[in-house]
């Protein structure tokens, strides 16, 4: 395995924002760092999945079945706009804080298993990088090292993130992004 040439194309990926991103951002925003730990915990187990699922043998399936991957690029759309539409509603502080610790891991591991581009990333990035002939085990260790890197940069990013910048105010913004997400997976 090309391990250098691995870790250059997880670094790329990991700090090109995306629904991961804004998934933290927003709980954080609505609930502060425990909802931002939570939803970090929500992306890796969902990640992970993903990595074991294409393991497994899902990219083919989902080849063998155009009808599939259309119906999970909609699903997957339309929870982004559900999403946006829970930042957009107005509740008192105390009200969203206990809502969104509670519903952060789960929000966060729905938008990786739903969304069908980090689906079909998983399906088509790490196979590559497995050693000839290795089958499932060569694809595990490359997809938990993404995991715990993806992990690290989004604690990184939870923890540096200004609390002024994820305040009130800005969650119409982050409720845009998850709406422009949404509209760019739909015409994809």
């Amino acid at each position: 395995m090309d391990w250098p040439a691995y870790l250059f194309a997880c670094a790329a990926l990991i700090l090109t924002p995306g629904a991961g991103t804004l998934s933290v951002l927003a709980a954080r925003a609505r609930g502060g760092r425990r909802a931002g730990w939570l939803a970090i915990a929500g992306l890796a187990c969902g990640d992970l999945i993903l990595v074991i699922a294409v393991a497994a043998g899902l990219a083919g399936v989902l080849q063998q079945w155009p009808a599939a991957q259309h119906l999970l690029r909609w699903a997957g759309a339309l929870y982004l706009l559900w999403l946006a539409a829970t930042l957009w509603q107005t509740t008192p502080a105390t009200a969203v804080t206990t809502k969104a610790n509670r519903h952060a891991f789960g929000h966060s591991l729905l938008l990786t298993l739903l969304n069908p581009k980090a689906i079909l990333f998983f399906a088509v990035f790490f196979p590559p990088f497995a050693p000839p002939g290795s089958g499932i085990s060569g694809l595990i260790l490359p997809g938990l090292l993404f995991c715990l890197l993806n992990s690290l940069w989004l604690a990184l990013l939870l923890l540096g993130a200004p609390a002024t910048l994820l305040g009130p105010r800005w969650r119409p913004w982050l409720a845009a992004g998850f709406v422009l997400l949404a509209a760019r997976l739909i015409t994809s």
